[in-house]
Order: C-alpha cells, then sequence, then structure tokens
C-alpha cells in the first residue's frame, strides 16, 4: 500500500490530526525531519515512527502529538507553514540566542508560546 503525500498548496494546514499518514504529511509539510517531530512531541523517534505506521493514532500517544500539533498550528498563523521547520532550528533573539528547539528541548514550551501571542497582538515581528 503506497501512502500519497499531497501537494503543499492543497494540505490542510490546520486540519485533524487523526491517522498516521496525516501527522507524517503534517510534519513533512511543515518541512520537520523525525527527530525534531519527536523532540516537539516528548516522544522517542521509535515511537513517533510506529506512530506514522498507524491506521489511527493510539489515544495514550495523542495528548503528546496534539499538544504539538497545536504549537505548529500557532506558529503557522504568524509564519508561512513551510518556513517552521527552518524557524525552529535557527537562534532567536526572543529567547536570548538559543534556537525555539532548545527553549522547548528544555521544558519552555510556554516562551514559544508567548512570542506566538506578542507577535499575533503585533509586539513581536
Amino acid at each position: 500500500m503506497t501512502t500519497m503525500i499531497k501537494k503543499p498548496e492543497t494540505f490542510n494546514v490546520h486540519g485533524a490530526i487523526q491517522s498516521g499518514a496525516d501527522l507524517m504529511q503534517w510534519r513533512r509539510h511543515l518541512g520537520i525531519n523525525r527527530p525534531v517531530y519527536a523532540t516537539l512531541s516528548a516522544c522517542s523517534e521509535r515511537t513517533l515512527a510506529s506512530e506514522e505506521a498507524r491506521h489511527r493514532l493510539n489515544l495514550q500517544k495523542a495528548r503528546k502529538l496534539n499538544e504539538s500539533h497545536r504549537l505548529l498550528m500557532g506558529l503557522c498563523e504568524i509564519m508561512v507553514p513551510a518556513n517552521v521547520g527552518q524557524w525552529l532550528n535557527e537562534p532567536n533573539e526572543w529567547f536570548g540566542g538559543k534556537t525555539p528547539l532548545e527553549v522547548i528541548r528544555s521544558g519552555q514550551m510556554d516562551q514559544v508560546w508567548e512570542m506566538i501571542h506578542h507577535t499575533r497582538e503585533g509586539g513581536y515581528a
């Protein structure tokens, strides 16, 4: 069985993630590799690979995956979705020169949400 990846222009960025194929499409659309998405979801690469192979996501794992999905949706509201993967890996003055991924790894995802909020309000661009 071959899984087709939707073209970026037809991919619904804000669509629900219900299956492993949806999750993989979402991640690839944003230019995020498996190790980075695993970090965002606080799970191992192996767990993420297993979830991407499932027809329906494991509800026990879905909470972490949904949290990362919501964060990425927030980022897609303030930047071009195709730039999110690169942005996560670039040093950012808002985070004291750390990359957003470093901030998330250190357990401070709330700082990324704060940056999203300030950008939505026009306080940071």
